[in-house]
């Protein structure tokens, strides 16, 4: 059980190898042939730990309450096993975690199960004359991601760029949210309906048709 908890907290990581299993330290009164216990720590750096979790087992004696032995048939007093995982601690380890990163910019690598935000949209307007389409087509997107059920980033769901600084600064703010992935738009999409889907993780962006983005994000989540 203990080897499961762990595998569970290293699964919402930034950075798995974070977290490990240590003793944890019974009261004197405490039989350690009747009690046993574990923390679950998460190291952030040289000096800050947190533990997220504490597993305890206790041995019942006494004849009123037995089980039998799904081995031997044997009645055998029960173990009972708690787990106590505290929810400010918990949220703030988490939050810890997705900043801890050692990147030179400033990002929220949350795991994406957990951002408030699953995807969003940019778009980079150079020509005038097709503004308009443009955002036309940011606000379709929108739509079909919502109707998936993907949780857009906030405001009105996409921001519009003038040019490719800005749409970095966007981009950057994104991080900042945790926003795990990123819708880019541009003319060429109304030519050819193929954007890119930029990962705040690997910071790479890869060309998908407008097409294949509610099931190719919702493939993404799923897995």
């Amino acid at each position: 059980m203990q080897r499961e908890s762990k595998i569970w907290w290293m699964r919402y990581s930034s950075n798995p190898s974070r977290y490990r299993i240590v003793p944890h330290e019974l009261p004197e009164e405490a039989d350690a042939k009747d009690c046993q216990g574990i923390d679950i720590i998460s190291s952030y750096g040289k000096e800050g730990r947190v533990a997220v979790e504490q597993l305890s087992l206790v041995m019942l004696h006494g004849d009123d309450f037995r089980l039998p032995d799904a081995r031997t048939d044997q009645s055998l007093p029960p173990a009972v096993i708690r787990s106590v995982i505290e929810l400010e601690t918990a949220t703030c380890a988490l939050l810890l975690d997705g900043c801890d990163h050692g990147r030179e910019t400033q990002s929220l690598l949350l795991n994406r199960m957990l951002a408030p935000y699953q995807c969003g949209i940019a778009c980079l307007e150079v020509d005038p004359a097709q503004a308009g389409d443009l955002r036309d087509l940011c606000l379709h997107i929108k739509d079909v991601l919502q109707r998936a059920g993907l949780r857009l980033c906030q405001g009105v769901g996409y921001a519009l760029s003038k040019d490719a600084s800005q749409l970095t600064e966007h981009v950057d703010k994104s991080d900042m949210l945790g926003v795990p992935y990123t819708l880019l738009l541009s003319e060429q999409t109304l030519q050819n309906g193929l954007l890119q889907l930029r990962s705040r993780d690997t910071r790479l962006a890869e060309t998908i048709h407008i097409s294949d983005v509610p099931d190719y994000l919702l493939n993404i989540f799923k897995h």
